[in-house]
């Protein structure tokens, strides 16, 4: 056998680097979390989207039903929801992102 015979079968330097291996584990986490995002993202815009043509739907029994509220029953059940909402946002952790202790400014 010649060195000819040998020079043909080479090992590339990044078959054996362990690092390789890591890289490509780091590319499809990253990949992974994209793709979960992107599919958390049009969920979430699917969702809101159910809720607007629910809202355009009830709409008309909304305003029949707020129309016949004599007693300001619907009133009052809005105003303890909106303060069951507000103890709740209270109650949360803040500085969860960048700008979390803005929120009570909205």
């Amino acid at each position: 056998m010649s060195i000819a015979h040998f020079r043909a079968i080479s090992v590339s330097v990044a078959q054996n680097d362990p690092e390789a291996a890591h890289m490509e584990t780091l590319v499809l986490q990253l990949t992974r979390q994209l793709t979960a995002t992107f599919f958390e993202d049009v969920l979430k815009s699917v969702l809101e989207f159910g809720r607007s043509i629910a809202r355009g739907i009830t709409a008309p029994i909304n305003r029949i039903a707020n129309a016949c509220d004599v007693a300001g029953v619907l009133e009052r059940r809005r105003f303890a929801a909106q303060m069951r909402r507000r103890a709740r946002q209270m109650q949360r952790p803040r500085g969860r992102w960048p700008f979390g202790s803005l929120s009570e400014l909205t």
